[in-house]
């Protein structure tokens, strides 16, 4: 295209005025076209399950200095990471909602966690009825279960935007995954029969045995 650009140009130049005109608001159309596309690119990056939305509407909800790690959270093998936020007239009110969200979070992708390591144990089980197995688990390893198991989850960053006469709060939390075969081990214990139906599991035996050790 841009070893045949001056070509075309050099013709036009050559035609009436009109035509020139013509062809400027041609590439005028085309540069705005080209942005917008861009402009769309970086947006569909951005959102986060929001297709029913438009893109104005979605741009005029995002905050000014929003944090980056709301959009795209760190990613290690040490940690795993959450984020929440809350926006309130109450400073403490909103850093406290801001906090629970955060927490609300991590416990959704620790409960996950928990549940794929109790699914790992239950395949390893010679049993017939495994639809009482897979109902232990899906209760030991539900939100509201894994919640009080939680323990040492950190608060690692906090953004606090003032708007208006409004407090936005970014809270950004962790919980370390060193963590993670005790707390599935306390879940399995708060649950006698499904400690019980885990017995037969070389992975359940030798994760307890790596711990108590």
């Amino acid at each position: 295209m841009k070893k045949y650009f001056p070509k075309i140009v050099s013709k036009v130049m050559k035609k009436s005025p009109f035509t020139l005109y013509f062809f400027s608001i041609i590439l005028v159309i085309f540069a705005s076209c080209s942005q917008k596309v861009a402009d769309i690119s970086k947006i569909d990056e951005f959102k986060d399950n929001n297709n029913d939305k438009s893109i104005e509407e979605y741009l005029s909800q995002i905050p000014k200095d929003l944090p980056k790690w709301m959009i795209n959270l760190p990613v290690n093998d040490k940690y795993i990471f959450a984020s929440g936020t809350n926006f309130n007239e109450v400073l403490q009110d909103s850093i406290d909602r801001a906090s629970n969200n955060a927490f609300n979070r991590l416990v959704v992708k620790i409960s996950g966690q928990v549940m794929s390591e109790l699914k790992i144990f239950a395949s390893e089980i010679k049993s017939d009825d495994m639809f009482i197995i897979n109902n232990e688990i899906t209760r030991s390893a539900s939100i509201e279960s894994i919640k009080d198991l939680v323990i040492g989850h950190q608060t690692i960053d906090t953004r606090i935007i003032k708007d208006g006469l409004l407090f936005r709060t970014f809270i950004l939390v962790r919980y370390p995954k060193k963590e993670l075969n005790k707390l599935t081990l306390r879940a399995v214990g708060n649950n006698k029969n499904l400690e019980e139906l885990l017995l037969e599991s070389e992975s359940y035996q030798f994760m307890k045995s790596s711990i108590e050790n």
